[in-house]
């Protein structure tokens, strides 16, 4: 092989646009990409990225298909990584090479073929789709696919390294010391792992290594006694409610960023609250109370969901009910309408959220909706409000790539995705300047 250059890439997507075996259109289109990220070739990877949706209207086999939306989303992931380099760029919200990148993602995971794919390449789009989501603050949703790379390896180095960066950058977002002391100790532990392991990206030990070092100097300056033991503390005075809190704790439901370090018994219970805050007279303590209900509305719609799927209801609940059978096979019954009453109060907490926001920020909007308010005018004229462009606040901006989930594929899966925010909601609250 001779000299890689702009022009190398552009012969191989010249080669993957004639007839191919599927092996070597992957083995053409993967080269291409890789290439031109080492190269910093924007243009040819937005070649690429045209090539492989070429491809993917071809006929390929389910794996195939399930390698090429991944190598679409490493072209996505590339140019964003080319394009927002200096701050301005890194703190521009709307992003098309983050939309392109997570949704090729998620298609990857979904497709039929991604079972069949090699273990490693699983973990890579496992471990990529959460680096990306940490890199837009969503790092609940990042732990989560981590979790599910090391569930593959659990030697695998890039999640471990990944996730413990990630944890670091949860940890800056909270206010507690002693939290932030327990996130840089688990990162500092997950971080000294991934040294161990052998690493893909040759890039990643050096970065692995700073960061494992402030985690250690992190987990030194803050004081935190009586909390290493994060299994010490008892889970509740009775059978059933230690059966609870072990559910809420393997779910991550507690409303306690310490329940997304894992299942450990100090995060049991629901602990977040605002930040003190210092606040015009004619608010007064509204904004505690908002939160107030916020937070009484999910622990509600948590036990209602709970109650339907571990408890069993009384028999005579559903007896004697007069309904007519429409051959529909249609289900009813109490549990199944308490599990839709706890997915209805879970879903209206998106526009509530917006609504604090908007409270909160003082945008004086007539109606406010989770998936919309956060952009103003209409039509072609639609922009990101004022109050949102380029605001320096990772929090406030993990709400906003939230918002942009798209609903269509799982409604039901999505409804449930404000257990996603449930901690975020006091997360966005700026003390001082922004951050």
């Amino acid at each position: 092989m001779g000299e890689i250059t702009p022009a190398f890439v552009r012969r191989l997507l010249t080669a993957a646009k004639r007839k191919q075996t599927d092996s070597r259109l992957l083995a053409l289109l993967g080269s291409a990409v890789d290439h031109a990220s080492d190269l910093g070739d924007e243009e040819g990877l937005e070649l690429a990225a045209t090539a492989i949706e070429v491809a993917l209207a071809r006929k390929v086999t389910a794996p195939t298909a399930a390698a090429l939306h991944y190598f679409h989303a490493n072209a996505w992931g590339a140019l964003r990584h080319l394009r927002h380099k200096d701050l301005s760029a890194a703190w521009t919200w709307e992003s098309v090479e983050h939309e392109r990148e997570i949704l090729s993602l998620r298609r990857a995971l979904r497709h039929a073929g991604f079972s069949k794919l090699e273990r490693g390449i699983k973990c890579q789009v496992y471990t990529n789709l959460a680096n990306v989501l940490s890199n837009i603050g969503r790092f609940i949703d990042a732990i989560e696919y981590y979790d599910r790379a090391l569930a593959l390896n659990t030697d695998y180095g890039m999640a471990l390294g990944n996730k413990g960066m990630c944890l670091m950058l949860y940890a800056r977002e909270h206010y507690e010391p002693g939290h932030r002391r327990i996130f840089a100790g688990c990162a500092a532990r997950l971080l000294d792992q991934a040294l161990g392991c052998s690493l893909e990206a040759p890039a990643a030990r050096a970065g692995f290594t700073r960061h494992l070092d402030i985690a250690r100097k992190a987990y030194k300056e803050h004081s935190c006694a009586g909390t290493e033991n994060l299994n010490g503390h008892a889970l509740g005075a009775s059978p059933e409610e230690e059966h609870f809190r072990s559910w809420c704790l393997r779910h991550r439901l507690f409303v306690n960023p310490l329940n997304d370090i894992g299942p450990v018994a100090i995060a049991s219970w629901d602990y977040l609250v605002l930040p003190p805050l210092t606040v015009i007279a004619k608010h007064g303590s509204g904004f505690h109370g908002f939160y107030n209900q916020l937070k009484q509305e999910y622990v509600a719609a948590r036990w209602l969901h709970y109650e339907a799927t571990e408890l069993s209801s009384p028999g005579f609940v559903d007896q004697q009910i007069n309904l007519l059978d429409t051959r529909d096979r249609t289900a009813f019954g109490i549990q199944l309408e308490k599990v839709k009453f706890a997915m209805r109060a879970a879903y209206s907490l998106f526009d509530k959220v917006a609504r604090f926001v908007d409270y909160y920020l003082d945008l004086k909007l007539k109606r406010t909706y989770f998936r919309w308010f956060w952009y103003e005018g209409k039509g072609n004229e639609q922009r990101l409000r004022a109050a949102f462009a380029g605001r320096q606040n990772l929090a406030l901006r993990a709400l906003f790539w939230l918002s942009k989930e798209p609903l269509e594929d799982n409604l039901l899966w999505m409804t449930f995705k404000f257990f996603a925010f449930r901690r975020r909601s006091c997360s966005v609250i700026e003390d001082g300047e922004d951050r």
